[in-house]
Order: C-alpha cells, then structure tokens, then sequence
C-alpha cells in the first residue's frame, strides 16, 4: 500500500521538483464511490518542477499519471502545476 510520503518521492524522482505538496483528501471522500477506509486514494498535486514547463496540461497530467500507474488504489488526482 502506497503512503503519501510514497507518491511524493515517485514524483521526485521523476520530475526533479522545486517544489512538491501532495495532500491526502480521502477523509472528504468517505462513502463516496472508489473511497477505502485506512487508504490513500483521492490526492490533490501541487508541483513545481522546470521539467514541466513548457508542456501542455494534458501532456502534465498524463506525465503524472503515468508516474502513478502503480499506485493501483488512487481513485482520483487533482493536479496543480505551478509555474
């Protein structure tokens, strides 16, 4: 099981970031559909990294949940780039 602490090194080593908050918001999911109790698995991204700045939203967001492709139990990702 991935912790948040897990994620954020998967997103640094990938993108070399300047800055890197990733926020646990499964507690505001509880009972909703793809929520776990005890499980990581809605996140919210925000990510500084100049790796990413000249791509497009689509290619960013793509780049990130290919990084995350094995985090199997994430049900939704919000994702903040930060220019």
């Amino acid at each position: 099981m991935y912790t948040i602490e897990m994620i954020e090194d998967l997103l640094r080593k990938k993108f070399y970031t300047d800055f890197l908050c990733v926020e646990d918001n499964s507690c505001l999911h509880k009972g909703h559909a793809g929520a776990k109790d005890g499980v990581v698995t809605h996140i919210s991204i925000s990510l500084k990294s100049a790796q990413l700045r000249h791509n497009s939203m689509l290619n960013v967001h793509r780049e990130v949940y290919s990084t995350l492709s094995d985090v199997a139990h994430l049900h939704a990702i919000s994702i903040n780039i930060i220019n």
